[in-house]
């Protein structure tokens, strides 16, 4: 096997530790595994401030995890939100923890711009990171999954400011 491989592997791994941490299946994802590598992630949660609109979990190399909303048009999504860490390759509860956060208006876990804490060229230390997320220490407490915050209507949490 080619650092490639190994490379896609350890990827579509921690993928599937943080979209069981969100609910979901890698059915519900989307890997780019060329540099800099990237991930969509379609979730069930709606943001309060666009409940019309389906959310997206967004990750890359360079900025980590973002959480953003689609749009009418087919034009870029909006990003309402970057997580605020050190490292592209967070723990999966920490993900989802975020997201459940931005989708109910606490933006307090989240950040506006997009932090720069990976390097496109890097992709050795990544994998690093990526295969210690999928040792057997990195799922869940409990392989628990956090529970959602949703109402009856589908939408997270009682409200959210416009953006971040």
């Amino acid at each position: 096997m080619d650092n490639s491989d190994a490379f896609s592997r350890a990827l579509r791994g921690y993928f599937a530790i943080v979209a069981a941490a969100l609910g979901i299946g890698l059915e519900s994802c989307t890997l780019d595994t060329d540099s800099p590598a990237s991930a969509y992630l379609a979730v069930d949660q709606k943001a309060a401030a666009f409940p019309e609109r389906d959310v997206a979990v967004l990750w890359d190399q360079r900025h980590g995890w973002s959480v953003a909303v689609e749009t009418h048009s087919g034009e870029d999504l909006i990003v309402l939100a970057y997580l605020d860490t050190d490292t592209v390759v967070p723990p999966a509860d920490l993900v989802a923890g975020f997201v459940e956060a931005i989708c109910a208006g606490d933006t307090r876990r989240g950040r506006s711009d997009p932090p720069a804490i990976g390097n496109d060229a890097d992709r050795r230390s990544l994998l690093v990171a990526l295969s210690a997320s999928n040792s057997p220490a990195a799922p869940l407490p409990g392989g628990a999954i956090p529970p959602t915050a949703r109402n009856s209507t589908g939408v997270c949490g009682p409200g959210v400011r416009s953006g971040v």
